[in-house]
């Protein structure tokens, strides 16, 4: 391992509109980071606090000045060619000023799920997507060979993770990707079998973790953590499926039919989706929770609150000018030929 005192460093995603400002690093000399697309952040300067470092640094790269920032996660990279670095990791949502040139590189908006498939440290895949699913702050440790990451382990982790090895030959797959080969030999109908047996297996798990805390805590209990679940879930499905669409920022009424079609729901239950005007209409006509709990003798999920916020929130991350509305739902059924209808109305301006 290269013999260096550890550097301290700041990175920071500047977020606006479901997407990231990063910068695709091509201009610099003997850059570690060279063609990789990256946050904005540097070195301390002697003396720096991170908060100064983060401030300084976003300036002089983006010409912005952060108004409301915060901090998420500390990464530790070990690297048997660049030493140690600790790295002060932010996220920010307010800055004012106008982007300037960054002599480093060419500065990106880029939709979060995009990002991902863009050039860049395995590692930074990993803290990208624990910026995106979790709330609270986390440490994570990074191990790097060469350009190879080896082993990482956060914080909570109880043991560090060494990555798999993808061949004979000692291929390594980047963190949360796996070996897809056997995926990809499927042929086109084992496929779509296969979409569908990974739909049940969602639905499956998320009705399993629902009704331990039912049996356990009651309803209401249930249905809290359920509000909370969707409250974050719908916004990171809609943003995926508007990214695997090429969706515009305000997709419309065709972005939203579009995404609702594609959503997980669409494999398993037997649903429609109607356009009229400004106006989408979405019907399950079949739900397979519903019919699950009927089943089992259990009571009907009273799901319209939660329906609220998982609605509202996929169509508003499709297109910020749309409001959502329950035409029938229980337990509030107004419409006996179906589980449940939403109605989404699009406005010309944002509500």
């Amino acid at each position: 391992m290269a013999a260096m005192n550890p550097r301290l460093t700041t990175l920071c995603y500047i977020e606006k509109d479901g997407c990231y400002l990063v910068l695709h690093r091509t201009r610099k000399d003997h850059d570690e980071n060279h063609d990789k697309w990256i946050g904005v952040g540097g070195k301390f300067e002697p003396g720096e606090s991170p908060e100064e470092c983060l401030l300084r640094e976003t300036r002089e790269e983006t010409g912005l000045m952060l108004t409301d920032y915060r901090f998420r996660g500390l990464i530790t990279f070990v690297s048997d060619e660049w030493g140690v670095e600790y790295m002060h990791l932010y996220t920010a949502t307010g800055f004012t000023g106008e982007i300037t040139p960054c002599n480093e590189g060419e500065l990106v908006w880029l939709h979060k799920a995009e990002l991902l498939k863009k050039k860049m440290w395995a590692g930074d895949r990993l803290f990208l997507k624990a910026l995106d699913e979790r709330d609270d702050f986390f440490t994570l440790k990074l191990v790097y060979r060469g350009e190879d990451l080896v082993e990482w382990k956060f914080g909570d982790d109880a043991d560090p993770r060494s990555a798999p090895s993808c061949s004979r030959t000692g291929d390594r797959c980047a963190p949360g990707e796996g070996d897809a080969r056997a995926v990809k030999a499927l042929p086109r109908e084992k496929l779509l079998e296969l979409i569908d047996i990974y739909a049940k297996n969602w639905l499956a798990m998320d009705g399993v973790w629902f009704q331990s805390i039912e049996r356990k805590l009651g309803m209401d209990e249930a249905m809290h953590h359920d509000a909370e679940a969707w409250r974050r879930f719908t916004v990171i499905e809609a943003t995926r499926i508007k990214a695997f669409l090429g969706l515009p920022e305000r997709a419309g009424v065709a972005g939203l039919a579009q995404a609702l079609r594609l959503r997980f729901y669409a494999n398993i239950n037997a649903d429609r989706v109607e356009v009229d005007g400004n106006v989408v209409t979405y019907t399950a006509v079949d739900c397979r929770v519903q019919t699950a709990r009927k089943r089992k003798g259990m009571p009907f999920h009273p799901c319209k609150s939660v329906g609220l916020i998982e609605y509202a929130g996929f169509a508003q991350t499709i297109d910020d000018r749309f409001t959502c509305e329950c035409v029938s739902c229980y337990p509030d059924i107004t419409d006996a030929t179906c589980c449940c209808k939403w109605r989404f109305t699009l406005h010309e301006e944002a509500h």
